[in-house]
């Protein structure tokens, strides 16, 4: 199990995660976010609720680092449930272009970024 729903609206590409994440699933993921992009205008927000991931794959952090290089790509928003998540997505973090992956242990606090990013477009780095 990887991948349970995504869905894209307003700039953001939410997605739920669960399980355990491979390569294969994460190249799913970025080609998700990759169509989505290019056909925006603004930037846009990925926004990922993996509270119920527990392991990622080393070949897949990189695939997943690689989203920050997307053009129009603003942020990766990460939701965790357990440290070694938040160790994951802080090396996710460190693989990627600096300043745009996120992690969080509420859905609240990572919303709040969310808007404060599309309230406040200047407030990160814009879009590439």
């Amino acid at each position: 199990m990887s991948i349970l729903t995504s869905s894209y609206a307003n700039g953001i590409f939410s997605t739920e995660i669960a399980g355990n994440l491979s390569q294969e699933e994460a190249q799913r993921w970025l080609l998700m976010l990759r169509e989505h992009a290019a056909t925006q205008v603004t930037p846009v927000i990925a926004l990922v609720d993996a509270t119920r991931l527990e392991f990622i794959s080393g070949t897949a952090r990189m695939v997943i680092a690689e989203a920050t290089r997307v053009p129009r790509v603003r942020a990766l928003i990460f939701v965790v449930s357990t440290p070694p998540m938040q160790q994951a997505v802080r090396m996710i973090g460190m693989l990627g272009e600096r300043d745009l992956t996120h992690c969080f242990s509420s859905m609240e606090r990572a919303q709040a970024l969310v808007e404060a990013l599309r309230l406040n477009p200047l407030s990160m780095q814009s879009a590439r």
